[in-house]
């Protein structure tokens, strides 16, 4: 499997926003010039999120950032409601877990240590490293989780994307 990055917000708050597009999108039923299909909409947050920016320089793409924590949120919201999920996410699911992955299995980047120096659970002073994607990948976990977790997402048409190969990535992961 290809290393992709992964991208989030902390706490991301679903906006409605991303409902109304959808719906909105929806009732215009075709792409007429310079409207989109609530599916292109769909698609186009997808592909926002397969978008890989440097994270350690906060002055760079700073508006393609903001935009990509906008559509992953956005995407989360998706997941709230059973009739998006069935709609764009089953049908388009090997481009949703093709983003998943370009974010999850990712190189890891250079952590500079912080300054901040706290207490482990085993009493022993260590320095925490902060990874300046985190904030961008988050998200997509969080995402990944909903997904899986959704009863419209049947086992099945997981099955295909989440292969024996995939889980030990994941938890390889867990190693670094």
């Amino acid at each position: 499997m290809s290393m992709r990055p992964y991208s989030s917000k902390t706490q991301p708050k679903h906006s409605s926003s991303s409902k109304r597009a959808v719906a909105s999108a929806s009732k215009r039923g075709g792409t007429k010039e310079g409207k989109q299909t609530a599916k292109d909409l769909f698609l186009k947050k997808v592909q926002t999120c397969m978008n890989t920016y440097h994270y350690a320089d906060e002055t760079k793409d700073v508006k393609g950032k903001a935009e990509r924590l906008t559509s992953i949120n956005d995407l989360q919201a998706m997941l709230n409601d059973q009739k998006n999920v069935v709609s764009y996410i089953i049908p388009n699911l090997d481009i949703v877990m093709e983003m998943i992955e370009k974010n999850i299995f990712r190189p890891l980047p250079n952590v500079k240590k912080s300054t901040n120096i706290g207490m482990s659970e085993t009493g022993i002073e260590q320095e925490e490293e902060i990874d300046p994607s985190w904030p961008h990948l988050q998200g997509i976990y969080e995402f990944f989780l909903q997904l899986i977790l959704n009863d419209a997402a049947d086992v099945k048409s997981l099955k295909v994307y989440i292969t024996p190969q995939f889980i030990q990535e994941f938890l390889e992961l867990f190693d670094s």
